[in-house]
């Protein structure tokens, strides 16, 4: 059976894995996204969910008694006109439980189907919208969720989430960098998943930094607490406020530190600051906060390390502070910057 795309061909398998408490974090998370897809998605889970709990004599309608008994004894008919040997004996028993499994998963299907078709006027809202937002470099932008959560995304950075979340889960992917105010909801855990990194939130604020070009991804706690893992859960870590995260990008190690509170939050209020930054570092970070593209003629000096800090700032006024400190000259034209050594 399949539902939206390949990625869920095996949906039938993931609820059963479930529902018999067997399933891993990563399925329990598959099937938490395919819910979040669709109401009918959660619909036909909570109906095989009723049949699974539901005891054998549970009243049915004569109909939903035909699909039960009809579905059962073509499911038990091969079991039971074969006579195992005792080497079998475990792999029957297992195959049995997987057999039911499938078969409780076509009877709820089945009962979904007998009350639509009783229902005829049903119409089925569309599946829940999934928001993209996508800040190109010099520009930054402030989003409030539909939780109540507060974002402030940076520039050359991404955000993908539900337009409405669903009622077990808050889930966001980041690339590049944001500052998260988390809205206080025990029931509904906020996880925002980036380069493989899940950070997940009850109600707290923190920073993530995970830029492609980056080491390491950056996790920074300003108040609340965080659980950290990979997603191949290689590595955890608990945060607590004033510590920030460093995890290497093959997740093999997680080291923690306590945080600079303008170098780690200060971009979101319009504070650029260089803190001992090499050359390549000053000129990724000059085209991202600021839009243009920068072009090098010369050699810059190999020592060169950077200690600054600018609060709204002009583009023109930081290159002629920078250029008079490191003796270098500019042109600014446009969105095209050229340094001269």
């Amino acid at each position: 059976m399949k539902f939206m795309g390949d990625q869920y061909s095996d949906i039938d398998r993931l609820i059963g894995l479930y529902l018999s408490q067997r399933a891993s974090v990563h399925e329990k998370e598959a099937l938490e996204r395919w819910l979040q897809a669709s109401p009918a998605n959660r619909e036909v889970f909570e109906q095989i969910k009723s049949v699974w709990l539901s005891a054998a004599d549970t009243p049915l309608s004569s109909e939903a008694k035909q699909v039960r008994e009809r579905i059962w004894k073509a499911g038990t008919e091969s079991v039971q006109n074969t006579k195992p040997t005792v080497h079998r004996v475990l792999d029957l028993v297992y195959l049995g439980k997987v057999a039911a499994i499938f078969i409780l998963f076509l009877l709820g299907a089945g009962l979904f189907s007998y009350w639509v078709q009783e229902n005829p006027a049903l119409i089925l809202p569309p599946p829940v919208a999934l928001i993209e937002v996508n800040n190109p470099s010099g520009q930054r932008s402030f989003h409030t969720l539909a939780d109540g959560t507060e974002v402030w995304l940076n520039a050359e950075s991404s955000l993908k989430y539900p337009e409405k979340f669903s009622d077990t889960l808050r889930f966001i992917q980041l690339d590049g960098e944001a500052f998260f105010a988390v809205a206080k909801d025990r029931q509904r855990p906020f996880i925002v998943e980036a380069a493989g990194i899940q950070t997940q939130a009850l109600g707290t604020a923190f920073n993530i930094h995970s830029y492609p070009e980056d080491d390491t991804v950056q996790i920074a706690l300003l108040e609340g607490k965080v659980r950290i893992q990979s997603n191949e859960q290689a590595q955890t870590a608990i945060l607590s406020p004033g510590e920030v995260l460093l995890a290497a990008r093959d997740h093999t190690d997680f080291h923690r530190k306590p945080f600079n509170y303008e170098n780690t939050f200060g971009w979101k209020e319009g504070i650029l600051i260089f803190d001992g930054a090499d050359f390549n570092s000053f000129r990724t970070a000059i085209e991202r906060w600021y839009g243009v593209e920068v072009t090098v003629t010369g050699n810059p000096p190999a020592d060169w390390h950077l200690r600054a800090r600018y609060q709204q700032e002009d583009l023109r006024h930081v290159l002629r502070d920078v250029s008079f400190n490191k003796h270098l000259r500019f042109s600014l034209e446009d969105d095209q910057v050229l340094l001269t050594f």
